[in-house]
């Protein structure tokens, strides 16, 4: 089938713009199931709960973990008036526990490599280093917590040009 771009279990090769039209199919399901995520839980990890005037649909920058969408407040939060521009963040679907599973495999391969004798590398140290990864990077999963440093910077830079 060329649209998948998959035949008898081999990838097809295809021109250019094939495989463009792929990825923009891509990116449409990927907004799709980031949306519907968020519109099910639509208060967002910084406890704010704040509507959209419509849900956003086209990503203005995307990561590994999130994508981040423009949007329109309709009603006023805090000191922002109704109708002001915001970004939305939204976690990719189950991200916590892919990143879990890549530590978790990780963590059993650097075990496995200190196990093996002849290699000698108990002294890097792997399993350890896996660990302390893994205790950094979980927070940066947490949405509240890149909530909170941006209104401690907002509020530490307040009238600094």
């Amino acid at each position: 089938d060329e649209r998948d771009g998959v035949e008898g279990g081999r990838l097809k090769r295809t021109g250019g713009a094939a495989n463009r039209e792929r990825q923009k199919r891509l990116e449409r399901q990927e907004t799709k199931q980031s949306l519907s995520l968020s519109n099910d839980n639509h208060n967002s990890s910084s406890g704010i709960s704040a509507k959209a005037t419509a849900p956003p649909t086209i990503p203005i920058g995307s990561g590994c973990v999130a994508q981040v969408y423009k949007a329109r407040l309709c009603s006023s939060h805090g000191l922002n008036p109704a109708g002001t521009s915001v970004a939305v963040k939204v976690q990719h679907p189950r991200i916590l526990e892919k990143v879990c599973l890549d530590f978790y495999l990780l963590n059993k391969f650097a075990s496995l490599l200190e196990y093996i004798p002849y290699l000698n590398l108990d002294y890097l140290s792997m399993k350890d280093s896996v660990d302390q990864f893994r205790d950094i990077m979980l927070p940066q999963l947490d949405l509240r917590v890149e909530a909170h440093n941006l209104q401690r910077f907002r509020r530490d830079f307040d009238g600094e040009t």
